[in-house]
């Protein structure tokens, strides 16, 4: 499960053709895609492409957008509400979260209340660097650095600390 939110959509692209080319490896897969507004959809002629796809491909995608055109047919609200139409296998199913820090949180803890093994749950974490190596400290999460230890870690490893406001 790929889930997106706003410009999160663009570190995730590279992991979403690499399912596409090798279904075999990693089975069907889904993206969740939120965003503000339907012209603030990224790579929306691909995303149209995935959600035509349905069954005759390895990736599906659902779009809900915050704020809806007149002419906007999707869902409508944050895109954690898409998680309602997912299916999950604990047993099999990998979270990629990419997008704003509640979206990373709410959907980490929603597929963790699904049994997903927290080890199975990656969130990526957007941090002001400054140095890039973990010296100055801007970047520190907790123990991490995330310019040097990430920026995308397995909840497993950041679990004490995850949505905690002061850190």
């Amino acid at each position: 499960v790929i889930i997106a939110g706003g410009i999160g959509l663009a570190p995730l692209r590279p992991v979403i053709y690499s399912l596409l080319r090798h279904p075999e490896r990693h089975g069907k897969a889904i993206v969740l895609y939120g965003c503000r507004e339907p012209d603030d959809r990224l790579y929306a002629d691909e995303l149209e492409q995935w959600e035509r796809s349905r069954d005759r491909s390895a990736i599906r995608a659902l779009v809900t957008v915050d704020n809806p055109s007149e002419d906007w047919v999707g869902p409508v609200g944050v895109v954690t509400n898409l998680m309602q139409r997912v299916r999950v296998d604990r047993r099999n199913t990998v979270v990629l979260v990419c997008g704003p820090r509640i979206l990373n949180r709410v959907a980490a803890r929603q597929f963790l209340e699904l049994h997903v093994p927290p080890q199975r749950v990656y969130v990526s974490l957007e941090r002001n660097m400054n140095c890039g190596f973990g010296r100055c400290g801007h970047c520190q999460y907790g123990a991490h650095f995330v310019c040097r230890d990430g920026p995308v870690f397995s909840f497993d490893r950041i679990a004490d600390i995850f949505g905690k406001e002061e850190i």
